[in-house]
């Protein structure tokens, strides 16, 4: 049996899960499956397009960070789909699928904001795959909390507190401080 014609049975569970648009493709950025949600998700957005199966995201910094995530083996992460005013209005949550015995493959699950915050979305680390140490970081930074307050209240030394933050923005999606409280913040308070 192929590998294409084993996709659907490895992979049905994953691709059926929720009401969430999803699809799945490989190493190349090639469409190898995906549910009937994706027809709607490309006719509302420019950001992401399908060409000859191939993922185009035209977001630079969305696609470079697509890129660097199939090439580095790190772990799930989040990318925003914005509007032209800059505004996120696509989630993708986008992960490693390892299955024994089927070639790497990455799952790609795609929600509207407003469906993103959904109550299956409220725990932020959940969604983000943070630690409990990052998650904990996480929410002193939206306390307003310094790494200088965070180092005192937890006990932390500084190496490991930005350790914490870099791989919590690597996680999120972000590159600023700034805008993790942007995308963490719609999860805390709407």
């Amino acid at each position: 049996m192929t590998f294409s014609l084993m996709l659907p049975l490895v992979l049905s569970g994953w691709l059926s899960l929720g009401r969430h648009g999803r699809l799945i493709c490989d190493e190349q950025q090639k469409v190898l499956w995906h549910n009937d949600q994706l027809a709607q998700f490309l006719s509302a957005t420019r950001a992401f397009r399908i060409d000859r199966d191939l993922i185009t995201i035209t977001g630079k910094k969305e696609q470079t960070a697509f890129q660097d995530f199939i090439r580095s083996g790190n772990a799930d992460i989040v990318l925003w789909l914005k509007d032209e005013n800059d505004r996120p209005l696509w989630a993708l949550q986008i992960q490693r699928i390892m299955t024994p015995g089927v070639p790497t493959c990455f799952g790609i699950r795609f929600a509207q904001t407003d469906d993103f915050l959904a109550a299956d979305f409220r725990h932020f680390e959940t969604f983000f795959n943070l630690t409990k140490q990052e998650a904990l970081i996480c929410r002193r930074k939206l306390e307003g909390k310094t790494v200088q307050d965070i180092v005192e209240i937890e006990g932390k030394s500084f190496d490991t507190v930005r350790f914490h933050i870099r791989n919590i923005y690597r996680k999120v999606g972000v590159s600023s401080r700034e805008e993790l409280f942007a995308n963490l913040r719609l999860f805390l308070f709407n």
